[in-house]
């Protein structure tokens, strides 16, 4: 086999594992965003319970609102990591792709194509 075409499956398959494995960090984005909706969840649950004591308990009502900036901050940054996961994912599935269809291309530029032959088939013409 030509030397050639052995680069370009390889490279088929790595594109292939690469695309595949494009789908760990798109998993772990889901969770992460998962986390950070939970996290503003609970920044919504703190910010009614702070408006509902805002006049009578001044004191709970500054202590919610410090919750509620921690719970916000948490969801920030786990916002911001999930855009990093998912640039990662994308970026991973556009190697795995650029792999596979480079591979394949070379793979059917490359193949060896039959010699023409001469016409063997023709019956020789008799005078």
């Amino acid at each position: 086999m030509q030397p050639v075409r052995m680069i370009s499956i390889v490279a088929m398959v790595l594109g292939l594992l690469v695309g595949a494995a494009s789908a760990i960090p798109f998993s772990r984005a889901s969770e992460t965003g998962a986390r950070a909706d939970s996290h503003l969840t609970k920044a919504e649950e703190l910010t009614r319970e702070a408006d509902s004591v805002k006049e009578s308990d001044p004191a709970r009502h500054e202590q919610l609102t410090q919750e509620i900036d921690k719970w916000t901050g948490f969801a920030s940054t786990d916002l911001a990591e999930q855009s990093s996961q998912q640039g990662g994912a994308w970026a991973m599935l556009a190697a795995g792709s650029g792999l596979l269809i480079g591979g394949g291309l070379i793979f059917v530029l490359t193949r060896r194509r039959p010699a023409p032959q001469p016409n063997a088939h023709k019956q020789p013409q008799h005078r």
